[in-house]
């Protein structure tokens, strides 16, 4: 019972990572998208080239939301359950 229970508290944490990279991303991607439908570009960078971006930061934010959320639910427990 006891592994059953770390395994689902690890999840959830790494659950929680990726809607914490979620809305990071969100908070990123929405003011950018705003210039982009008033001006049609940013920074001087056409839509293709941001997509490019954004695909890349995408992987990169998703990715790091998957570790620390994982590294996260392993130190906490460590921290509350293993004393």
């Amino acid at each position: 019972m006891k592994r059953a229970k770390k395994y689902i508290y690890i999840l959830a944490f790494t659950f929680l990572g990726l809607l914490i990279s979620t809305v990071i991303h969100v908070g990123i991607e929405y003011p950018i998208l705003l210039v982009f439908m008033a001006e049609g570009s940013f920074y001087g960078l056409s839509i293709e080239t941001w997509h490019v971006i954004h695909r890349i930061g995408a992987f990169a934010l998703w990715f790091a939301g998957l570790a620390l959320g994982l590294q996260q639910g392993f130190y906490w427990w460590r921290k509350v359950y293993e004393k």
